[in-house]
């Protein structure tokens, strides 16, 4: 469909921004209402669910691959401001930003932990 692909690759190149119904149903020729209900049919989400995750995922990235602070990641992910951002990361990834970029960022001890070898009983 068409239109399924004009409107994400839309949402893609706009996550950084403001992104607006009107704007992405005009895009598709559709009313806002119908392209709300073809978008849901098509991906299984509602469009804003879907650009709330996308937002999210993208903040991954950021923050596994940069050094940038996570008020600088929330605004190029198109988060209002950070508290909006650590309100939808927690919600949907289960931690604040901060706490998974420190998770993701630790290296796993218990790897690393030697394992004590087993003496034979006497």
């Amino acid at each position: 469909m068409w239109q399924a692909k004009r409107a994400l690759a839309y949402i893609e190149a706009n996550l950084g921004s403001k992104i607006g119904m009107t704007e992405i149903s005009a895009l598709v020729a559709l009313s806002k209402s119908h392209f709300c209900r073809a978008f849901k049919h098509t991906l299984g989400t509602s469009p804003m669910a879907y650009v709330a995750a996308r937002r999210i995922e993208r903040a991954k990235l950021l923050i596994t691959s940069t050094s940038e602070r996570l008020s600088d990641i929330a605004l190029a992910c198109g988060f209002a401001d950070q508290s909006h951002f650590n309100r939808n990361f927690g919600r949907m990834v289960g931690m604040s930003p901060g706490l998974w970029r420190r998770k993701i960022s630790t290296p796993r001890s218990d790897f690393c932990t030697p394992v004590p070898a087993s003496r034979p009983s006497a």
